[in-house]
């Protein structure tokens, strides 16, 4: 793609890590339409149900609004899934802008680390 390669040498941390990884290489190594559909599938069958999906990202390569400013790993609840705009919608504990933010499938999908549905007693 035309990028530097990381040098592992100099990557000491996963804060350093994240911060060397290109948005752009990682979402194009990261997606593929099998795996993209599969996920989108699933979570999407989960929150139809009535049933949040508990989703474990790393932050701070893929760009998101409002901006988050660590890097890092965060979990997150998935509140919906929007099939016109082709977005997962989700919440954050980061405070009131980020109670319900959204993001293409294909940008979530690259930031995943796992997701679990939630599945509540009755």
């Amino acid at each position: 793609m035309g990028k530097s390669r990381i040098n592992s040498f100099n990557v000491n941390s996963f804060d350093k890590l994240l911060g060397a990884i290109d948005e752009e290489v990682l979402t194009a190594v990261r997606n593929k339409p099998e795996k993209i559909a599969d996920f989108k599938a699933r979570v999407c069958e989960e929150i139809n149900a009535g049933k949040p999906v508990l989703w474990v990202v790393f932050t701070g390569v893929i760009k998101e609004k409002p901006e988050i400013a660590a890097r890092g790993g965060r979990a997150r609840l998935i509140i919906g899934c929007n099939n016109k705009t082709n977005e997962v919608i989700y919440s954050d504990t980061l405070g009131k802008d980020h109670a319900s933010k959204r993001l293409n499938w294909e940008k979530a999908w690259a930031m995943t680390l796992t997701a679990l549905a939630v599945h509540p007693d009755k």
